[in-house]
């Protein structure tokens, strides 16, 4: 699960300004650098990222997105998003209500 959130997080930050250095993902991950270095070659030799050399800093390297990567990342977002929207269609109004009444208690915390 650590690898999806990874990927999703530098999937994200690549659309952005900035992609993520390993040691700052790990942070954003709460795990350590070591966990970070397995999950990044993982991700490295299944062909979903790469390092590259930061522009600002070359001694260190970010975390890019490989093509694979991104079309990865959508088709899970798009399968989770397709699941939450059968789970909802399923409910009554009653209890669709209760739910969002039940997240936006949640998001307040």
């Amino acid at each position: 699960m650590t690898a999806a959130r990874a990927l999703a997080l530098i999937v994200e930050a690549d659309a952005g300004v900035e992609a993520f250095s390993p040691r700052v993902l790990a942070d954003v991950l709460e795990i350590s650098t070591a966990s970070m270095t397995v999950i990044t070659d993982r991700l490295e030799d299944a062909g979903l990222v790469e390092r590259r050399p930061n522009v600002a800093d070359r001694r260190k390297i970010c975390l890019h997105p490989t093509h694979a990567g991104t079309a990865l990342h959508h088709r899970l977002r798009q399968d989770l998003e397709a699941s939450v929207e059968t789970g909802l269609n399923a409910l009554s109004t009653a209890q669709h209500h209760a739910f969002r009444t039940g997240l936006a208690t949640l998001a307040q915390l």
